[in-house]
């Protein structure tokens, strides 16, 4: 069975709300400051990150672009705390959501040993090498070996949701938007449609004590060849330099 081919949605404030907050210029407040030289675009987003004594910081990752025609295979979410992208090279790039579907408590215990079993079969494989390719680097100290571990660390963390793969939406985002992801958003990691692509990104720190993957859970999806859905395939030019 060919999986389904996800339609691309342009990136509004509405169509995202579900989700989160698309950071862009317009509709903003626009303060004047340092003797009118500057404009202040105002509280764009804000920033979720002291759940359990977490701590904001900024960070800057860099994404490379996947194979086409790219496979939506997993969505992660981090349910203490929000997370922003902002891209710092004007491209279009993209963004997949997913909303939450209840879990029953089996369902649940499924989901832990679906994990189990499915980042051991699949991480050891390419999949697991385009992971750790593609992704990059995470906020926390131990992130790299938490998206190969983490399904082992992550007992008792899952919230009685998960990510309805039947419901996958794909926005399109101009190379002047970001989002920010509200806690608990499952999202696919960073896609860009550029060979390579800066972002400054704002998320939380954990605090000193916090076990690893407590503020990440992922979900592989467990259907024919393990592809939920697949992008239909977009190129992407590096935009002229604004003055």
């Amino acid at each position: 069975m060919t999986p389904p081919l996800l339609t691309l949605e342009p990136l509004t404030k509405s169509a995202f709300a579900p989700f989160g907050t698309v950071i862009e210029t317009e509709g903003a407040s626009r303060l004047p400051i340092n003797l009118g030289t500057t404009t202040r675009f105002d509280a764009l987003a804000a920033i979720d990150a002291a759940h359990g004594g977490g701590s904001p910081i900024i960070s800057l990752f860099r994404g490379t672009r996947r194979s086409d025609p790219i496979a939506i295979r997993l969505l992660e979410r981090h349910p203490l705390g929000s997370q922003a992208f902002y891209p710092l090279v004007d491209a279009e790039w993209l963004v997949v959501v997913a909303p939450n579907i209840e879990m029953g408590p089996d369902m649940n215990n499924d989901m832990n040993n679906d994990m189990d079993n499915d980042m051991d079969n699949d991480m050891g494989n390419d999949m697991g090498n385009d992971m750790n390719t593609d992704q990059g680097p995470h906020h926390d100290k131990n992130h790299d070996k938490n998206h190969d571990n983490n399904h082992d660390n992550n007992e008792g963390t899952h919230q009685a949701t998960s990510p309805d793969f039947a419901s996958l939406r794909c926005f399109l985002a101009s190379g002047t938007q970001g989002v920010s992801y509200a806690p608990g958003t499952w999202h696919h990691p960073l896609l860009v449609l550029l060979p390579e692509q800066d972002f400054l990104v704002v998320d939380r720190a954990a605090p000193v004590g916090e076990g690893p993957g407590q503020n990440l859970d992922e979900v592989w999806f467990d259907g024919p060849d393990g592809i939920a859905a697949l992008l239909p395939e977009i190129k992407a030019e590096m935009k002229a330099k604004r003055n």
